[in-house]
C-alpha cells in the first residue's frame, strides 16, 4: 500500500484509496465543523507516526490545484485503528485512508468533512517478483484480489454518499 519505488518487481494495481478527514460528532459540536482546510490549522489533529511529515496534510483544490495544509498535531500513533478510536473518543481531528475509517462513518461515530476536497490517495498492490512464467497460484490468488476489490472497493462506497 502506498507508492511504488522503482524496483526489479513486477506490480499489479488491485486498487485506489482515498483519504478522508472526519471527526465525532462531538469534537465537531464543541470546535465546530471546518469550513476549509486552512480552519484545520486551529484544530487538534491525529497524525500517523510512520509518515515523514504527520502535520502536513496534502489536499487538491475544486480547481485541481495542490496544496499543503499545517495541522497540529495532539497525538502521533503508527496503528490506524488506535487513531481512529482516538477520533471517536473526541481527541481530535483524523486524515486517514477510506478502508480504516469506512466502519466508524456507516456507524456514525465518525462524520466525514470537507468533502469536497480530493485528500491524499495512494494505491494497493500485488508486488511479485519478475519472472518468465508465473505460477498459477500466484495468478489465481492476484485475480482473486482484483475480483474482491474491484472497480470502487467496499470501503470506498461510503464517500459517494457525502
Amino acid at each position: 500500500i502506498g507508492t511504488l519505488e522503482d524496483s526489479s518487481l513486477m506490480a499489479k494495481k488491485l486498487a485506489s484509496v482515498r483519504h478522508v478527514v472526519c471527526a465525532s460528532p462531538d469534537f465537531l459540536l464543541q470546535h465546530g465543523v471546518p469550513k476549509s482546510p486552512e480552519a484545520l490549522a486551529g484544530l487538534p489533529a491525529l497524525g500517523y507516526g510512520n509518515g515523514s511529515q504527520p502535520g502536513n496534510w496534502r489536499y487538491w483544490d475544486k480547481e485541481s490545484k495542490p496544496h499543503n495544509i499545517k495541522v497540529p498535531i495532539r497525538m502521533r500513533a503508527t496503528n490506524g485503528d488506535a487513531l481512529v478510536e482516538a477520533a471517536i473518543a473526541g481527541l481530535g481531528i483524523l486524515c486517514e485512508p477510506s478502508f480504516i475509517v469506512h466502519g466508524a462513518v456507516e456507524r456514525g461515530v465518525l462524520k466525514p468533512v470537507l468533502t469536497d476536497y480530493q485528500w491524499y490517495s495512494m494505491n494497493i498492490y500485488a508486488v511479485y517478483p519478475q519472472t518468465r512464467h508465473m505460477p498459477a497460484k500466484v495468478r489465481a490468488f492476484i485475480d482473486f484480489l482484483s475480483r474482491h476489490f474491484g472497480e470502487e472497493p467496499y470501503w470506498e462506497r461510503f464517500l459517494a454518499d457525502t
